[in-house]
């Protein structure tokens, strides 16, 4: 039986944030898109119909944001997750790295809580698609 590894690497794979991977279900192992031909595909049919034809799935991404909103919401403080409710997505990043200055609570449990909010993404898409997996 096959198994994916989920280690740094798929780890750090997730965080691009982008759809620049995909997951071979014949050897359970991540491809770089832009590696993969565009010989064969027609005029008409997207790329990503194509590898899911040909056995690859869209790897899972994960961008900073998301990260931050999730830890975010874990914080018991109203007043911090209320200032975080009215920050829009392309400032989010910087204000998030200013209030770890103010508050202490980010910066002390934010390292942790990413790298395993990733993994447990990877771990659902895994489920989602019927791949067998083991946390490295």
């Amino acid at each position: 039986m096959d198994i994916f590894e989920i280690t740094d690497d798929s780890v750090n794979k997730a965080w691009a944030g982008s759809d620049g991977y995909c997951f071979s279900m014949k050897d359970y192992t991540l491809k770089n898109v832009s590696e993969l031909s565009d010989n064969d595909i027609p005029d008409n049919v997207s790329k990503s119909q194509i590898m899911v034809t040909l056995g690859y799935v869209p790897y899972v991404t994960v961008t900073d944001v998301e990260i931050m909103r999730a830890f975010i919401d874990t914080i018991n403080n109203k007043k911090l997750k209320g200032n975080f409710e009215k920050v829009e997505d392309n400032d989010y990043v910087e204000t998030f790295w200013k209030y770890c200055n103010i508050y202490p609570e980010i910066s002390n449990d934010y390292g942790d809580f990413e790298h395993k909010y990733v993994k447990n993404k990877i771990v659902d898409w895994c489920k989602e698609n019927g791949i067998n997996y083991a946390v490295k």
